[in-house]
């Protein structure tokens, strides 16, 4: 299933706190809006409803995304949990995401 979202802090955290809360879904995949940008709210959104924060998972993102981009250090992306669901924030850059 893939959504698209408008790039408010607001729509963002609803949209992820709608599917987390749904019990539909394990995982929680979101691309874009983890940079340092003005319109970048994903990981405020995302840290706005978590539960728990997973910071190993969003660490080795952003090393493995150096290996193909030196940005990839840029991104604020996070990963979490909400219930039972895992939320990764992915970079929206394809060279930054892992094994792209």
């Amino acid at each position: 299933m893939t959504q698209r979202v408008s790039d408010d802090l607001d729509s963002v955290r609803e949209q992820l706190r709608d599917l987390a809360d749904s019990g539909r879904f394990d995982l929680v995949l979101t691309t874009g809006g983890t940079g340092i940008g003005p319109r970048d709210n994903t990981p405020e959104a995302t840290q706005a409803i978590a539960e728990r924060v997973i910071p190993g998972i969003a660490d080795e993102m952003r090393r493995k995304g150096l290996e193909k981009t030196p940005t990839a250090v840029l991104s604020r992306g996070l990963a979490i949990t909400r219930g039972k669901t895992l939320i990764l924030n992915l970079p929206e850059a394809p060279k930054a995401q892992p094994n792209q």
